[in-house]
């Protein structure tokens, strides 16, 4: 199982000189990738409220978010052999045009090396601020994946659907990665479950027990193989979130990375042992993780215990 770990470019760890020193770390400790979020705003008094969190940081941690594509841009600068991902990114805030120009950049300045998650989205606060119906945000992710790819293809590119509408048109840069840049559906629903497996090109989960998350890539792959595709050969990318406590969890709903030390270990192993075949440690929202030699020793203890 390849492993990586999320930047820090979330909190108050969050930093231009931070981030350069996690990039930099992630490829000295051996990591496979280093992963972004998008978090657009942090309503004050939000409609749909954040998800909870055994410590109760989730919501502070958010007052500083650097934008996910741009971090990744200066880290491919950086590095040159880890994997560029954010999980996920909220496919409805964005133009398809521009984002496709966008990834397709990266992958460009990359060399070949992004990954990309992809979401419907769940804040109504953020659809609002980024001027989008919230109503619609399942169709509008799935043309939105149809046009992404489109605008990868072979010129001239055409795409005319219920929300995009793109002339016959020469579009350059194509990525690097044939035919495009592998895109992971974050999902939990049966409806986004069945929409990646017919779509994506893998499955991104997180925020579960670990056998939950297996459930849902088993359900995912059912779903692409309904579409007639072959599910067992789309791989899934798991996010972590890392909050450790000193005493064992007992509560059987437990999310992964949420625990003592072993408990973390054996999340590990668990979805190792189904076949997961990516799993990122994101330790921004975790009590020690003040400072970045906090955030250094973290990542360091989590490589050494997933060996």
């Amino acid at each position: 199982m390849e492993l990586g770990i999320a930047l820090p470019h979330v909190g108050p760890v969050a930093s231009r000189a931070n981030i350069r020193a996690a990039a930099l770390a992630a490829e000295a400790l051996d990591y496979d990738s280093v992963w972004t979020l998008d978090r657009l705003i942090k309503a004050v008094d939000p409609k749909t409220p954040y998800p909870p969190t055994p410590d109760g940081r989730l919501e502070p941690q958010y007052d500083t978010v650097y934008e996910h594509l741009s971090v990744l841009t200066y880290v491919a600068a950086l590095t040159e052999r880890v994997r560029l991902g954010v999980s996920v990114l909220n496919l409805p805030f964005y133009s398809p045009a521009l984002l496709a120009k966008r990834l397709a950049t990266v992958d460009q300045l990359s060399d070949g090396r992004l990954d990309v998650g992809i979401g419907v989205g769940w804040s109504e606060d953020e659809f609002e601020a980024a001027g989008v119906p919230f109503g619609t945000r399942g169709r509008m992710s799935a043309e939105y994946i149809e046009a992404l790819k489109a605008l990868w293809g072979t010129d001239p590119v055409e795409f005319h659907g219920e929300f995009v509408d793109v002339p016959a048109s020469v579009f350059g840069p194509k990525p690097v990665q044939a035919p495009h840049p592998p895109l992971y559906m974050g999902a939990f629903s049966g409806a986004a479950l069945r929409r990646g497996g017919r779509l994506a090109d893998g499955f991104t989960g997180c925020c579960a027990p670990a056998a939950a998350i297996v459930a849902m890539r088993d359900e995912f792959r059912r779903a692409a193989d309904d579409a007639g595709r072959a599910g067992a050969d789309l791989p899934t990318v798991v996010r972590c979130n890392v909050q450790l406590s000193e005493a064992r969890i007992t509560d059987e709903d437990r999310p992964i990375g949420i625990g003592n030390w072993q408990q973390v270990g054996e999340d590990v192993e668990v979805l190792r042992d189904a076949g997961i075949e990516r799993l990122f440690f994101d330790v921004t929202f975790d009590r020690a993780n003040t400072s970045l030699s906090t955030y250094l020793d973290l990542i360091g203890r989590l490589r050494g215990l997933a060996d």
